[in-house]
């Protein structure tokens, strides 16, 4: 399946912290890019978050995202592009694709409450 993809604009001195042709290629190589519905390339966020993850409920019956989850990766300041891009594809991939894979296996207990994951800001990396 391929999957809905948007990507914003940005400004001068911003960039996205990781190609999309790598991100393909974790969640390819990892069997969970069936399980995305939408990624998201987006400004950055006031708060620096660097990615969110969301799960739509399989109780979400006749949503056209049912049992699928949403990316969102933010973009950062250019010059800390190569470091986020390293530590996002080191730790944050492997978490990202765990938590899909947990969702693909769990059958029909997970609805939407509560199912997400984010990621910290990218100062912390």
């Amino acid at each position: 399946m391929e999957y809905a993809f948007d990507k914003d604009d940005l400004p001068k001195g911003m960039s996205f912290p990781i190609r999309r042709s790598a991100f393909d290629l974790v969640l390819n190589s990892r069997g969970v890019l069936d399980e995305v519905h939408h990624v998201y390339f987006s400004r950055p966020q006031r708060t620096g978050l660097l990615f969110r993850a969301s799960y739509c409920g399989e109780d979400r019956r006749g949503w056209f995202a049912a049992g699928k989850s949403g990316l969102w990766i933010f973009a950062v300041p250019s010059a800390a592009r190569k470091r986020v891009e390293e530590a996002l594809i080191e730790e944050g991939m492997p978490l990202v694709t765990r938590w899909l894979q947990n969702l693909k296996t769990a059958g029909n207990v997970v609805v939407a409450a509560g199912a997400s994951l984010t990621f910290p800001t990218y100062e912390r990396l």
